[in-house]
């Protein structure tokens, strides 16, 4: 979430409010906000999925032999999602396709002994994919009583941890003899 586009709308919404703005006006800065609202470049958003990745994995029990690998994977995997997110309009793929990057770089990381644990570096890397935003407002939209709000955004929560689970589960299901 964009804190910033939401303060913006917030603004434009209180001066609405007041009369200050008409509804023409309001649409025409609402389409502004949305295109023209600066975001963290690409580079930083990428570097600080890596190291979430890693310190979360060492927060959940990991061994610190997996911090680089679990910092290279959880940044690959971020990239991968942004890249798939650009190339392809199907909604959840791209979360879908980054769990299996992430899944396939933990399998190769453990395999060429580069790594110990499979299972802290995927758990670890995934961290940046999940949906805590949505999963927090589905909880807080539920409990003031705004059902049908909460019951969407659960449901979307719902579907991108089932797509980040089955993209680490289809690594698992042809590789996991190997593992074990």
């Amino acid at each position: 979430m964009n804190l910033e586009k939401v303060e913006a709308v917030n603004q434009l919404s209180r001066e609405f409010a007041e009369k200050s703005v008409n509804l023409t006006t309001l649409y025409q800065q609402l389409k502004k906000i949305d295109k023209n609202t600066p975001e963290f470049p690409l580079s930083i958003q990428i570097l600080s999925a890596a190291f979430l990745s890693a310190f979360l994995m060492i927060l959940f029990g990991g061994s610190w032999l997996n911090f680089i690998p679990t910092l290279l994977i959880g940044g690959v995997g971020y990239s991968a999602k942004h890249l798939i997110k650009q190339s392809f309009d199907l909604r959840f793929f791209d979360t879908f396709l980054a769990s299996l990057v992430i899944g396939l770089l933990a399998f190769a990381f453990t395999q060429t002994n580069l790594a110990v644990s499979f299972d802290y570096m995927c758990i670890g890397a995934v961290m940046p994919l999940v949906p805590g935003v949505a999963i927090t407002a589905s909880l807080r939209d539920t409990l003031a009583g705004h059902l049908v709000s909460g019951l969407v955004r659960g449901t979307e929560a719902i579907i991108v941890a089932a797509a980040i689970a089955i993209g680490i589960a289809c690594v698992l299901s042809i590789f996991g003899g190997i593992l074990t």
